[in-house]
């Protein structure tokens, strides 16, 4: 990537790669320096039940990303590897991947829970070992995961400088808070 890429309310889901990043691969060479950086910015994402054989879900070797609002869950790998750039997210949930939720250096912008604990995120102001994240089964189509009633992520995430609209089993409705996950 050389340049901008922004993806708002889109789900990366049941993919297969028979490499690296079944959901997003932005690859780096040394030789490829001179092309300059890019940057990725993820917004209502859902990466869910991809395969790959190595590194499944976001896959950061050059590029810095931010996420706000993304769910990325039962991938068949490592749900976030980050290599050399910075990788921001608010309002995350990653639960339920491969090996493990992160790998690399991830700087929380806050109200994210993971499953793991291998994210390394803030205890002040995020959420780890969530052994019950309270998603439902990845519908079709649209590949959103439902919060369930009990869910810790319903009216968990924050509500300055996004847009969301919460997703429950019994159907839409934005219930004073703000949910992490993809609605």
């Amino acid at each position: 990537i050389n340049g901008k890429l922004e993806m708002h309310q889109v789900g990366f889901c049941s993919n297969v790669a028979f490499d690296k990043g079944s959901a997003i691969y932005s690859r780096y060479s040394d030789v490829w320096d001179d092309y300059g950086e890019g940057e990725i910015t993820l917004v209502n994402v859902t990466m869910g039940e991809n395969i790959a054989p190595n590194n499944a879900g976001v896959i950061n070797t050059k590029t810095n990303t931010t996420m706000k609002n993304v769910t990325i869950h039962r991938n068949s790998s490592i749900g976030i590897v980050v290599k050399k750039k910075q990788f921001k997210m608010q309002n995350t949930l990653l639960s339920e991947n491969g090996d493990k939720n992160c790998d690399g250096v991830i700087q929380s912008l806050g109200n994210n829970m993971e499953s793991g604990g291998n994210c390394n995120l803030n205890p002040v102001v995020d959420t780890s070992l969530v052994q019950f994240p309270g998603l439902g089964p990845l519908s079709s189509p649209g590949g959103l995961y439902p919060l369930l009633s009990g869910s810790p992520a319903i009216d968990a995430g924050e509500t300055a400088d996004i847009y969301v609209v919460v997703q429950n089993a019994g159907g839409l409705s934005n219930e004073g808070g703000i949910s992490i996950s993809f609605p």
